[in-house]
C-alpha cells in the first residue's frame, strides 16, 4: 500500500484548459447577447403593433355599442395614445380620455388621406371618418397597421 506522501498528486487545471474554457464562454455569451437583443426588438416592435391595434379596436367598439350615444375616437399625440369620445379629437370631452403612452423606441409614420392624426367613428356604424396606414419603425424593421372607411382594421 502507498503512503499518503506518495498519493500527493497534484490536482487542478492548466492555463491552457482555464484559458479554453474561459473562451469559449466568451463565445458563447457574445452570441446569445446578439440573440437576446434582436429577440428584444423584435418583441418590442410586435408588442407596440398589437397594443396599437387594440386600442383603435376599443374605440371603435365603444362606437360600435353607441357607448353614450357619442361617436368615439383614436388619436396619436406625441408620445400618446388617446381613445377620446367626441365628434373629433379638439372637440373631445377630456374626462372620458383613456391615455396610453408610446414605446420609446418605436417611431410612428401615420399616412392617411388629409392631414389629422386621428380617426373618429360613427355611432353605431363604427364606419371612420379616415384610411390610411400606420408604419411602426424600430431602426431596423417595419410594421403596419391598415384601417379602412369601414372601420376595418388589418395588419
Amino acid at each position: 500500500m502507498k503512503s499518503p506522501k506518495e498519493l500527493n498528486l497534484i490536482k487542478g487545471f492548466t492555463l491552457i484548459e482555464l484559458l479554453v474554457v474561459i473562451g469559449i464562454a466568451g463565445i458563447l455569451l457574445g452570441l446569445s447577447l446578439f440573440v437576446g437583443n434582436d429577440f428584444y426588438r423584435v418583441y418590442a416592435l410586435s408588442s407596440e403593433r398589437d397594443n396599437l391595434i387594440s386600442y383603435v379596436r376599443k374605440a371603435r367598439s365603444r362606437a360600435l355599442t353607441n357607448y353614450n350615444q357619442s361617436a368615439h375616437g383614436f388619436a396619436i399625440n406625441g408620445s400618446e395614445y388617446t381613445i377620446f369620445q367626441g365628434a373629433s379629437f379638439a372637440a373631445r370631452s377630456s374626462t372620458w380620455d383613456q391615455i396610453f403612452y408610446k414605446s420609446p423606441g418605436i417611431t410612428l409614420n401615420w399616412q392617411t388621406e388629409g392631414s389629422q392624426q386621428e380617426i373618429i367613428f360613427s355611432p353605431l356604424a363604427a364606419t371612420s371618418s379616415a384610411s390610411g396606414t400606420i408604419y411602426l419603425n424600430d431602426g431596423v424593421s417595419t410594421s403596419s397597421i391598415q384601417i379602412n372607411y369601414e372601420g376595418g382594421v388589418s395588419w
